[in-house]
């Protein structure tokens, strides 16, 4: 989907003050296009119902969107050219980390390996277990 194709969709979106808000208004402003949300929700997973109540689309990270259409019951499309967002954590020694903090940080990055083939989602190589 490109930016053009947003101006017909009715846009359900993240409340304002949100980062997620944030970087979709701004995306959206450099690219002539203002992007207001009709409807306004809190979370991802109320996203997901409004949408199957059919009341508009939901712009969600590329994570959401491959678990809702996991579920089968709404389709994902991913729109070329959003910026990356970037999270992570980090932390100056390993070995300063509790037995329960490492064990946390290899199941997640073991989870996150399982997601190389998400559209549109970009893994950085797990750093700091040393």
């Amino acid at each position: 989907m490109s930016w053009f194709d947003l101006k017909q969709i009715r846009y359900l979106g993240l409340a304002g003050g949100t980062a997620h808000y944030s970087a979709i208004e701004q995306a959206a402003l450099e690219r002539g296009l203002n992007l207001k949300p009709e409807i306004v929700f809190d979370d991802f997973d109320t996203a997901k119902i409004f949408v199957e109540l059919g009341l508009g689309q939901a712009i969600v990270p590329a994570v959401h969107a491959h678990n809702f259409e996991k579920s089968g019951s709404v389709k994902a499309i991913l729109i070329a050219d959003l910026p990356a967002v970037s999270i992570g954590w980090a932390f100056r020694r390993w070995q300063h980390l509790s037995a329960s903090a490492r064990e946390f940080v290899s199941i997640v990055n073991h989870e996150m390996g399982k997601l190389h083939n998400v559209a549109g989602l970009e893994l950085a190589a797990a750093i700091g277990e040393s």
